[in-house]
């Protein structure tokens, strides 16, 4: 079983795909192989992996020993997802407590799938003589065909003490390697791009500096314990999007039913009044100026409007007037806030011998609408508009502009109501 995903900037998070918390009595063979002969991986190493030393008890664990087992000194355990489980990109998170001590090597690496031995993610590896040590590589063969390697040493805390979290954020152009939530690694070239698997061991005793020999400072046996494996990719991006819908009958509108988390009517009583929803955060920004015309007030020609729940005086009841500039591009800009979530935005205006462009526009660039259907450049129309949006990522904004494209003539704000 193998995931792959599509990575974008504007993904919303990490999604669970896969996991093990080893809650079992038996270790899950349709995750993992238990490791069973000697020779895995690591090179010239004196442990043979037993099926016994590799089993469940309040994790995962990999029991390392001193014992004569198929002509080996030392027998450990170490399990694969070879054939049962791969990926390509995302987040792999280990809570682990490491085997320590002198010629012990507990390690948690993602292998390629393929066998190519193109790439290698070291998530993890350690040296039981110094267990305040942690290695995290990046391997690949380059145009040549040699192997390359970029290493970093963590030292913190006694790993072999208490239980760690490891993470490794695998991207198509970026790997960080995370320890307790911090990343302590980043690499931005030579990422891998082929599925990998994930490989988890103790090596017992191999000659030279890694590990070197268990000697007389080696308490056996010692055990590497894995409380869980989480695996996330990245939930796809939310699509932005804004749709409208126009209507040029002017109505009765009631701002109050519509406008259910904010609304604002401008101009009732001057150029710059407003009149707002009671007791409701101000969602809806206030207006400001497209281009150099004065504003002024209109009493008439608009939709009628009318609302309970702000502060109206008495000219509130069925107003219709609102907020007039004139002139060729001349007009009015406001914001209300997007998100992931759909809303919706109602915007009540008119034109007054003229042509009037409306657009709205989302601040991630995941959508907008245009139109022009409102003019008359003879009369006065009035009408609205209703956009219903949603953005790909949180935390954005709808800006939302009206203005004049006819020769001259006036465009009217009168309100907006968001639901």
């Amino acid at each position: 079983m193998a995931f792959a995903h599509s990575v974008s900037a504007h993904s919303t998070g990490w999604n669970l795909v896969w996991s093990d918390d080893f809650k079992s009595s038996t270790l899950d063979t349709t995750k993992w192989t238990a490791l069973n002969g000697g020779g895995f991986y690591t090179p010239a190493t004196s442990e043979y992996y037993a099926p016994d030393d590799t089993y469940t008890q309040n994790g995962l664990v990999l029991k390392s020993e001193r014992r004569a087992y198929n002509k080996y000194n030392y027998t450990s355990g170490g399990v694969s997802s070879r054939d049962k489980f791969s990926l390509l990109y995302g987040k792999i998170e280990w809570q682990a407590r490491l085997a320590k001590g002198r010629g012990l090597w507990p390690a948690i690496w993602l292998m390629p799938q393929d066998g190519s031995g193109r790439f290698e993610i070291d998530a993890l590896e350690m040296l039981g003589d110094n267990p305040h040590s942690l290695y995290m590589t990046n391997h690949w063969v380059d145009q040549g065909g040699n192997d390359q390697q970029d290493m970093t040493t963590f030292s913190g805390p006694d790993f072999g003490a208490a239980f760690h979290v490891f993470d490794v954020q695998w991207l198509p152009g970026e790997i960080d390697w995370l320890i307790d939530g911090v990343v302590q690694k980043k690499v931005t070239a030579n990422i891998s791009n082929i599925p990998m698997y994930m490989y988890i061991n103790t090596a017992v005793g191999a000659n030279g500096t890694w590990p070197g020999a268990p000697d007389g400072s080696t308490i056996f046996p010692q055990y590497t314990t894995i409380n869980y494996v989480h695996v996330y990719q990245l939930v796809p991006p939310v699509p932005g999007n804004v749709t409208g819908h126009f209507s040029t009958a002017p109505h009765p509108t009631n701002l109050t039913k519509k406008g259910t988390t904010d609304w604002v009517n401008w101009g009732l009583s001057a150029a710059t009044s407003v009149d707002r929803k009671a007791t409701v955060p101000q969602a809806i920004s206030p207006y400001s100026a497209l281009g150099t015309g004065a504003y002024t007030r209109t009493t008439g020609g608009g939709t009628t409007l009318n609302w309970t729940d702000g502060t109206p005086d008495a000219t509130a009841t069925n107003a219709g007037g609102g907020t007039m500039v004139c002139g060729a591009n001349n007009g009015f800009q406001f914001t209300v806030p997007a998100d992931t979530t759909t809303k919706t935005l109602y915007v009540y205006l008119a034109v007054q011998q003229a042509q009037g462009k409306f657009s709205a526009s989302l601040s991630d660039g995941s959508g907008s609408y245009t139109k022009t259907s409102l003019n008359n450049l003879k009369g006065s129309t009035a009408g609205g508009y209703k956009l219903t949006y949603n953005a790909s990522t949180g935390g954005q904004k709808l800006t939302v502009q009206w203005s004049v494209q006819s020769a001259s003539g006036c465009v009217v704000l009168q309100a907006a109501a968001l639901g």
